[in-house]
C-alpha cells in the first residue's frame, strides 16, 4: 500500500521497574494513492540518527483517518462517514482494545477531526460536521460509558450547521479550539470561506470562556488567517501556535 499524506505523534513510553529509560515510538496514519484504504504504521525513534524498525499496514481501514496519544495508547480517529474512534496499546498496536461510535442520535456523520486529552479520564472530540464536540472518558471500557457529556458551539454556526471545529490543545486548564468557518451549504466545490475562529473553553466547567476579543454573542478570538489547520503550544515560551493554510481552492 502506497502512503500518501501522514500524520505523526510521538509516544512516550517506560520501561524498567524502577530507573526507567524513555522512548519514544511514532505512530503514523497513511492513505493508499486512490484513497481506496488507509492503516497505520508503528515506527521506532531512538537513538537519534540510529536504525529504525517499522511495522507498517497494521489494521487495514478506509483511507480518511488520524491518529492522536495519550500516555501509552494512541487513539485512531475514523473521519467522514466512519464516525468511530478506536484504542490501541503501544505494545500491542495491532490490537485494538476497543472501538466507540461518535454519533448523537440521527446524525449521518458528525466527521470528528481531533481528540484533545485534558487527562486519562477526560478528552474532547471535536466534530467537524457537528455544532457539538463530545467530552469523553478515554479510560471506559464500555460503549455507555464514553461520552460523558458535550459541548454546544452553535453561535458559530456559519450558515450550514456546524462551525467546522478541526484542532485543539489544552493549555493550562484550558481548552482551545480552532473553527474553520467553511460555508459548506452550497455543496462540495461551492464552500464558502469565513472568517475563523479560536474559542477557549474552561475545562473545570467545560463553558466557553470570554476571551474579550469577540463580538456580540461570539466569545472567542477572530484569527487573523483563515482555515486553521493545526494547533500545538510550546512551554519554553508559553505560546500557542495556530498554522493556517487559507482558501485552498485558489
Amino acid at each position: 500500500m502506497k502512503k500518501l499524506a501522514v500524520s505523526f505523534f510521538a509516544l512516550l513510553l517506560m520501561a524498567g521497574p524502577l530507573y526507567a529509560e524513555v522512548v519514544q515510538t511514532a505512530v503514523v496514519v497513511g492513505a493508499a494513492a486512490d484513497y481506496s484504504s488507509g492503516a497505520h504504521s508503528v515506527i521506532s525513534v531512538d537513538p537519534v540518527g540510529g536504525p529504525r524498525t517499522v511495522k507498517n499496514n497494521l489494521v487495514p481501514t478506509e483511507s480518511d483517518i488520524s491518529v492522536c496519544a495519550y500516555g501509552s495508547h494512541f487513539y485512531r480517529i475514523g473521519r467522514y462517514q466512519m464516525d468511530h474512534v478506536t484504542k490501541f496499546d503501544i505494545n500491542a498496536p495491532e490490537t485494538p482494545i476497543w472501538q466507540f461510535s461518535v454519533l448523537d442520535q440521527g446524525e449521518d456523520s458528525a466527521n470528528p477531526h481531533d481528540m484533545v486529552f485534558a487527562g486519562p479520564d477526560k478528552a474532547y472530540i471535536l466534530r467537524y460536521g457537528s455544532k457539538t464536540a463530545w467530552i469523553v472518558n478515554p479510560s471506559t471500557t464500555t460503549e455507555e460509558g464514553f461520552k460523558i457529556g458535550s459541548i454546544d458551539l452553535s453561535a458559530y454556526d456559519d450558515g450550514d450547521g456546524s462551525p467546522e471545529m478541526h484542532s485543539g490543545v489544552v493549555v493550562n486548564d484550558k481548552l482551545f479550539v480552532t473553527l474553520q468557518q467553511w460555508d459548506r451549504s452550497g455543496g462540495y466545490g461551492n464552500w464558502i470561506l469565513n472568517e475563523a475562529w479560536l474559542v477557549v473553553i474552561d475545562t473545570a466547567t467545560d463553558t466557553e470562556m470570554d476571551t474579550g476579543k469577540g463580538n456580540g454573542t461570539l466569545k472567542g478570538i477572530p484569527l487573523p488567517a483563515r482555515n486553521p489547520q493545526s494547533i500545538q503550544y510550546i512551554a519554553e515560551n508559553n505560546t500557542i501556535y495556530i498554522q493556517c493554510a487559507g482558501d485552498i481552492s485558489t
